[in-house]
């Protein structure tokens, strides 16, 4: 039979293996492309790309043929990357006919690992072993190329319509012509060029007011965030967790809780973008909702905002803790601390390849995922204090990622092995979750004797939460996503600023004003929504929250 050529010189090129290392990477890049993990993006896909090669390579000295051993190192790569997927669907299917209950030993934990391991060994032995025995590799090479490059241009094309490139075409910025002309070059404008303009953008407006203004008096203050803290009452509501010993703690220590407090925003680099610059995102959302479809804008302002300018204005040092997460991770703080952590630590990105490979339901990836989670919480609230050994006027800026998953806590901090969220059942995820509430608020009390007990003057103590919990969707649910701890200690104990409902946009209007002189007016207390999506596209969604609907 003759061998049909669908290109004369593809017989000589062989990129599958490569097509296939890649594309798993790149269409993880592109489905979270609001996150901006392009760096550790690109890194990881070098990586995959050098591990293809030596792959072949190593697999070419036994089989002795190129065009085989691609063919088998592509069929082992398509199985390594399917493995959470083939779980997914395979879970969604007992779901549907009502048989999950009675087989979940088959879609988790370690016998579900063993079971898939077992299918995809068997089924990787014997298409290799049918390829070795092939009497040639041509056409299945060719026909491997074309699958391998139609995915990866398949991303491309997800990349474009999800908002990879955008067009900056503001009429400051580019003539009409440029936009008639020359669509495409405009239509490929990298969101890392818009995120310059943006960047150039906030630093010519971001000067706060009052920024020179007379300071009566210079505390040290605390501003320690919890992560995905729900307020009492969704606590009580949700997960029927009683927080009033916490609650009643803070308040004999001399602390105002804010009863009603809602987050301005459900995601976190919105959220501390806002109250670190005391200002809501109206006017970045146009300036950026056309452009990104990344939280890129939200984190320059939260790592360049005006808190800390003020701050230094006044001769603060700024202190900031190692998070894990790239938009919290404060490099640039006069002191920035950080746990001896191993040297490889998978960031979010990479934990996200990571579990949909069997790589995931690994004990040892679990665990060491949980221990530097363990470390890197544990490490911040026992170093938070050590602001007051500092000499200057000090902003401790904490960002404790706690009661937020991984659930790698007891009630009582002894440590456990955390599941994926698709893992859990309610039960356990009610569960899983009030224990880290409960843990946190142990640790929480013993931050603040220690931080009123080493302080030499009495210091300003802010803990609140970025946003609730998400027990339910954003979409559904989002009284209980925006429904925020919120409490305040002052030097003096003067509450009458404060207020039962104040949200984080006017946490440091009221603290600037008070202790430093400012006259800052304060803002209404507004809730805005926008999808991942289209994360600068804001909606008014104060009356649902306010109304609990």
């Amino acid at each position: 039979m003759r061998r049909i050529i669908i290109h004369p010189k593809m017989q000589d090129i062989i990129i599958h293996p490569f097509a296939f290392a890649v594309f798993p990477i790149l269409s993880l890049y592109v489905k979270n492309i609001e996150k901006g993990h392009t760096q550790v993006a690109i890194i990881t896909t070098i990586e995959i790309l050098a591990l293809a090669a030596l792959c072949w390579l190593l697999v070419t000295l036994f089989v002795q043929d190129k065009r085989k051993s691609s063919l088998i190192v592509s069929v082992f790569l398509i199985l390594f990357f399917s493995y959470g997927h083939a779980i997914s669907a395979f879970s969604a299917a007992l779901e549907r006919m009502q048989l999950l209950d009675q087989v979940t030993f088959l879609v988790q934990g370690t016998p579900a690992l063993i079971f898939w391991l077992v299918i995809g060994g068997v089924l990787f032995v014997a298409l290799a072993y049918f390829i070795k025995s092939a009497s040639d590799a041509y056409l299945a090479t060719e026909f491997s190329n074309i699958v391998g490059l139609a995915l990866v241009m398949m991303v491309g094309v997800n990349f474009f319509a999800r908002g990879g490139f955008r067009t900056v075409l503001n009429k400051n910025l580019y003539p009409d012509k440029f936009k008639i002309f020359f669509p495409v070059v405009a239509r490929q404008m990298n969101d890392q060029t818009a995120l310059n303009e943006f960047k150039n953008f906030w630093q010519e407006t971001m000067s706060p007011e009052n920024t020179h203004a007379a300071s009566g008096s210079s505390p040290d203050i605390y501003y320690i965030i919890l992560d995905m803290y729900a307020r009492a009452d969704y606590l009580e509501k949700i997960y029927h967790y009683d927080n009033s010993e916490f609650l009643s703690f803070l308040t004999g220590k001399g602390f105002y809780v804010a009863g009603k407090s809602t987050s301005n925003y459900p995601y976190t680099a919105h959220s501390l973008a806002s109250s670190l610059n005391s200002v809501y995102l109206d006017e970045i959302g146009n300036q950026a909702n056309e452009q990104f479809h990344t939280f890129g804008p939200s984190i320059v302002m939260l790592k360049t905002n005006r808190l800390f300018q003020f701050l230094r204005n006044h001769d603060y040092t700024i202190v900031a803790f190692s998070t894990g997460f790239e938009f919290t991770e404060i490099k640039d703080a006069d002191v920035y601390m950080s746990p001896a952590l191993p040297w490889w630590q998978p960031d979010e990105f990479q934990n996200a390849l990571i579990n949909i490979t069997p790589l995931s339901i690994l004990p040892i990836h679990q665990q060491t995922q949980d221990n530097i989670h363990r470390t890197r919480v544990l490490y911040t609230l026992d170093h938070i204090a050590d602001g007051t050994k500092i000499d200057s006027p000090t902003f401790v800026f904490a960002h404790v990622v706690a009661p937020h998953p991984p659930y790698a806590f007891g009630a009582n901090g002894e440590p456990v092995q955390s599941k994926l969220h698709q893992e859990y059942t309610y039960e356990e995820f009610i569960e899983t979750y009030r224990n880290q509430v409960s843990h946190i608020n142990k640790k929480i009390q013993t931050v603040i004797e220690e931080i009123l007990s080493q302080s030499p003057e009495p210091p300003i103590i802010i803990v609140q939460s970025d946003h609730g919990s998400c027990f339910g969707t954003y979409h559904l649910n989002l009284p209980e996503r925006m429904s925020i701890l919120n409490t305040y200690y002052f030097p003096d104990q003067n509450y009458q600023a404060l207020y039962e409902s104040i949200t984080p946009v006017n946490t440091f209007r009221i603290i600037l004003n008070d202790y430093f002189g400012t006259n800052y007016k304060l803002l209404e207390d507004k809730n805005y929504y926008s999808s991942r999506q289209s994360p600068y596209s804001f909606t008014d969604v104060t009356d649902q929250v306010l109304s609990g609907n």
